[in-house]
């Protein structure tokens, strides 16, 4: 956990964007108190050209943050889909194993995606989320005991190898899914951001100083940067903000397979309990 992580983002987003202003208010007074003794108050085109460069490479750094924030943000997406894939088709060639090992294994799958989806709730607490991971790790291992019986029997020696392999996949679709949520633009590129936006706002009130106030206008372009920034953060983020990783496809495997487990309870239930026996 990084103070990234730790600090609201309205917080941050309020202190970063104070914080420019002030340095440019003081950036203006001391650049004014020593024109007034020592340089003329007159401004050249220099000082124009060292703003506009200055914010020129800040948007860079901006945009540049920006596209790793947004491939993390994609790449976690993508891994909560191929998770979701891996499991539904792992569930699926379950089906195919004979009893008792096919509802074993069903039951298992269920209980495995119920950790998954506490996982998801957990990620903004470390401690919980590696509980989480720990118990996910052991249901793997039932899930591999219950399914070298199925694979070793001889009348399905066939599924052996699509078994494994689901099996394989699923597992390696939610290490994936874990890494993706774990990579973060290292803190030292956000702090050099924040950092040069600082000193954008340094030249800024150094170079009004000699010219008109502007201070509505700047206020304004220090808010945005401000903004940016903390938007940047946010998408980068693993605990859900104002961005939020789309859910949605391992929420509709989870659906699908409590509907079949719930239909395939309802179908072993005889039919006709309440009738009368015939002769």
């Amino acid at each position: 956990m990084t103070l990234f992580d730790e600090v609201p983002l309205w917080v941050l987003g309020v202190s970063l964007a104070v914080g420019m202003i002030l340095t440019e208010e003081l950036a203006f007074r001391l650049r004014r108190a020593i024109s007034l003794r020592w340089e003329p108050t007159q401004e050249g085109p220099g000082v124009g050209y060292l703003i506009s460069a200055a914010l020129a490479l800040l948007g860079l750094l901006i945009a540049f943050t920006f596209s790793m924030a947004a491939t993390h943000h994609d790449l976690r997406n993508e891994a909560v889909a191929a998770e979701a894939n891996a499991i539904r088709t792992a569930y699926l060639r379950y089906q195919l194993v004979e009893e008792p090992a096919r509802s074993e294994l069903s039951g298992l799958i269920v209980e495995y995606l119920g950790l998954r989806e506490r996982a998801d709730a957990a990620v903004a607490e470390p401690e919980r989320a590696k509980d989480i991971a720990e118990d996910a790790a052991r249901m793997q291992e039932r899930i591999w005991a219950a399914l070298t019986p199925a694979v070793h029997a001889p009348a399905q020696g066939y599924l052996a190898t699509p078994l494994l392999l689901a099996t394989n996949e699923m597992f390696a679709a939610g290490a994936s899914r874990r890494a993706a949520t774990e990579t973060r633009v290292p803190v030292v590129i956000l702090r050099t951001l924040i950092l040069y936006a600082m000193m954008c706002a340094l030249f800024m009130g150094y170079g009004l100083a000699s010219g008109g106030r502007h201070f509505a206008a700047s206020t304004t372009l220090f808010l945005l940067i401000a903004l940016t920034i903390s938007l940047v953060v946010d998408i980068d983020r693993p605990r859900p903000g104002a961005v939020r990783i789309d859910e949605a496809p391992l929420e509709r495997a989870a659906a699908r397979i409590r509907r079949s487990e719930a239909a395939k309870a309802q179908a072993v239930q005889p039919q006709d309990a309440g009738e009368p026996a015939q002769a």
